[in-house]
């Protein structure tokens, strides 16, 4: 039955399993001035794909989240899929404009990197949902450590198979 499937989706081993799984794969591929981690207790503005889920997960940590890029010590941007999307890099334009560190946290393919040269810091989870986004904050934190590792080469970059950082 449909509760039944619920019920044993939401059980605790499950989650665990989704959390592990997903903090496993957040790759780090850019981390200019050691941007990441965040400073603790600093204040991050979040935007784009996710803000939501990554912000709260932010604040449960200990930061304030603003949505102005100028307000903040650090910018982090949501992406999913964002090459050919002129509204998702006008976003990290935008973070970039006022004049603060920009972390792009890539939740579908990790290409957006190819579009989004500039940024500071560049996480990869390879999803969008909210275990994925959750493994972001805590990975923007420091809480824990990026372990995940490239799997493809990224064209229009030097980003390898293989390739991630941790700290």
């Amino acid at each position: 039955s449909a509760g039944a499937a619920a019920e044993a989706v939401g059980a605790r081993k499950h989650r665990d399993a989704a959390r592990n799984l997903a903090e496993d794969a957040v790759t780090l591929l850019r981390n200019s001035g050691g941007v990441l981690p965040l400073e603790q207790g600093a204040t991050v503005s979040v935007t784009g794909s996710g803000a939501e889920r990554i912000g709260a997960g932010l604040e449960e940590l200990g930061y304030t989240v603003v949505s102005d890029p100028a307000a903040a010590d650090a910018a982090v941007v949501g992406t999913l899929n964002a090459r050919g999307d002129a509204e998702q890099r006008s976003l990290v334009s935008a973070a970039q404009g006022a004049g603060t560190p920009v972390v792009a946290v890539a939740q579908g393919n990790p290409y957006d990197i190819a579009e989004l040269g500039g940024v500071d810091g560049y996480l990869a989870t390879y999803s969008s949902v909210d275990a994925s986004r959750a493994a972001a904050a805590r990975v923007l934190a420091g809480e824990v450590s990026p372990s995940g590792r490239l799997p493809v080469g990224i064209p229009g970059t030097d980003l390898e198979f293989g390739d991630g950082m941790s700290y």
